[in-house]
């Protein structure tokens, strides 16, 4: 996973929450273009939003 602290990953995870929020739905694609990131990290981050 790298060297991502814990602050910058919850970071990650409140953005795709709040830009959920915003637009009604988001798509990994969206958000790896949003967050710069590649498609495993976001689908990973997706993963710990949902729970």
């Amino acid at each position: 996973m790298g060297n991502i602290t814990r602050e910058k990953r919850d970071s990650f995870i409140k953005q795709i929450i709040d830009e959920t929020r915003l637009r009604g739905r988001l798509t990994v694609r969206d958000a790896c273009q949003m967050l710069g990131m590649n498609r495993d990290a976001v689908q990973r981050y997706f993963k710990i939003a949902e729970k």
